[in-house]
């Protein structure tokens, strides 16, 4: 072969296998630090926050330490879950707010949860600031107005939220911001 091919053929081979093995290290290194951060489960990622759950999330407790499975709210829990089940994933994806902050509202069960619990997510909101003045902070008014919108949709879906247990995102500040707007604009 001639040098200049030689040469070409090294320099494509330099120029396109440099940044891939650079890019497959940064993957590798960053995938590492996630892990090390991340909670070990047995069977995958935990389905539920690592944080205590907000009092009106929890079922009760038996004796034992476990959820009392026996008890009229986690039976109306389960009840309610069952008769939402076969329509969940329920999906809302832009949903408008009055303060021109669009949501997507995510309503769904994981495999591996109690058989009481769903997850309530409502993302396209700033959950950092958890002001409650609707005045300066219209994200509590996007999260207030995507709320009643979730119960109005647990409605059209044979489920009343009050029968629920449920618990917001997966990140301890979004869990607290949300419980803490719930309670201050009475949302329960």
């Amino acid at each position: 072969m001639k040098p200049k091919i030689l040469k070409k053929i090294l320099i494509f081979f330099v120029l396109a296998l440099v940044p891939a093995a650079v890019f497959i290290l940064l993957r590798v290194k960053n995938g590492q630090r996630e892990n090390v951060s991340a909670p070990e489960t047995q069977g995958g990622p935990s389905p539920t926050p690592t944080f205590k759950l907000p009092e009106y999330t929890q079922p009760p407790i038996t004796s034992e330490g476990k959820p009392d499975l026996n008890s009229p709210e986690v039976k109306d829990a389960i009840s309610a879950k069952a008769r939402l089940a076969k329509r969940l994933p329920i999906y809302i994806k832009d949903f408008k707010t009055s303060v021109g902050i669009a949501t997507t509202i995510n309503i769904f069960a994981l495999p591996g949860d109690p058989e009481y619990l769903i997850h309530i997510d409502i993302y396209g909101i700033n959950y950092q600031n958890n002001e409650a003045n609707e005045a300066k902070n219209p994200e509590a008014t996007a999260f207030k107005e995507s709320f009643l919108a979730v119960k109005t949709l647990l409605g059209q879906n044979e489920a009343d939220i009050k029968e629920l247990y449920f618990v917001f995102g997966g990140r301890e500040y979004i869990q607290k911001t949300a419980e803490y707007w719930i309670k201050t604009f009475k949302l329960l």
